[in-house]
């Protein structure tokens, strides 16, 4: 057994901030806190989920069928692939999103990383899409000078539009993260939601399997980091299913759909091969959006028809959309 300290002992070592242990017996005291570079408190996880169900800044995909499988909508470090063949109208739904979250939350802002298409491109879009505009008559009127139209636009852009910032260079994940950096310094606030159009055309090597699992590995990491929902297309290949039939959850197997808190497909009935001239007519205007992964409560996956209006660009449900002279009734 140690010896007990002395009197003397205990006045040496209380002047020279000493332990108080005998000699041979470990020093007792507060315990230094554990670093959390793995770990939280569940309190945490708690705080967040609640947050997560209540914050109005959640990532909605303003698609209300599909809302209603996912209300609480994207959390921040979520990811949601969004998938489709070629002109399916993948990139369509992502700024029908954006342009959803920019109307509904006036201090809500996005990113767009699109490598796809030049950024006057995607904010014609967004101004058509957000506003109710016909695209072609957009174009038309400012190229003929209108100034009505054209201070609209402008307006536009110094209103809901200066929340959202588009780069339409490749960019490395570290540059997006970057990106992120100066976004917030713009605004004075974080981005509430990113979009990249599209997987493919991110940085990395040749589009194997393989390497276009890792680049979607690599962008959840990137959402985890920036602490934002995002929103990442990927282009299935043409062996996924027939044009205009669903690929199902199989259209996003290429080892990066496990990522993603849901998987979403847009697909066009009317590029069915099976189907006549009339029936294509009749279908023009049709999309459909399936949620074929959801691990958001309740956890529902659901298939829903949806239109897409040929002159904003907007995807509507069928009974918002103007029905005259058009039959929806036939399932092909």
């Amino acid at each position: 057994m140690p010896a007990l300290l002395s009197d003397e002992q205990v006045a040496e070592r209380l002047t020279a901030g000493q332990p108080l242990s005998p000699p041979g017996v470990p020093a007792h005291g507060p315990v230094a806190a554990p670093s959390s570079r793995y770990f939280e408190p569940s309190i945490e996880a708690v705080h967040s989920y609640s947050q997560y169900l209540t914050s109005e800044g959640s990532f909605q995909t303003g698609f209300r069928p599909i809302d209603l499988c996912m209300p609480g909508g994207l959390d921040r470090g979520d990811m949601l692939l969004l998938i489709g063949k070629t002109h399916s109208g993948k990139s369509t739904a992502a700024y029908c999103m954006v342009a959803h979250n920019l109307r509904r939350n006036p201090d809500w802002r996005a990113v767009i990383f699109s490598p796809d298409e030049p950024r006057e491109l995607c904010i014609a879009k967004l101004f058509s899409i957000g506003f109710g505009r016909d695209s072609a008559d957009t174009e038309k009127a400012i190229r003929e000078g209108d100034q009505l139209l054209i201070d609209e636009f402008q307006s536009a852009a110094r209103g809901m539009l200066d929340r959202v910032l588009i780069c339409d260079q490749s960019l490395t994940f570290s540059q997006m993260l970057s990106a992120m950096t100066e976004a917030k310094e713009y605004w004075g606030a974080p981005a509430d939601g990113v979009v990249m159009d599209y997987l493919e055309l991110l940085p990395g090597d040749a589009a194997d399997n393989t390497a276009v699992a890792h680049k979607a590995q690599s962008a959840k990491r990137f959402a985890k980091v920036a602490d934002v929902p995002l929103v990442l297309l990927h282009q299935i290949g043409r062996g996924a299913a027939p044009r205009g039939k669903p690929a199902g959850i199989s259209g996003g197997r290429f080892g990066g759909e496990s990522e993603a808190v849901a998987v979403l497909e847009v697909y066009r009935p009317k590029d069915r091969e099976d189907l006549s001239v009339a029936e294509k007519e009749r279908v023009e205007d049709v999309v459909r959006i399936s949620l074929v992964k959801n691990k958001r409560p309740p956890f529902r996956l659901i298939d829903v028809e949806m239109i897409l209006d040929p002159r904003s660009g907007r995807i509507v449900e069928p009974d918002v959309f103007d029905m005259q002279h058009r039959d929806w009734q036939d399932e092909f």
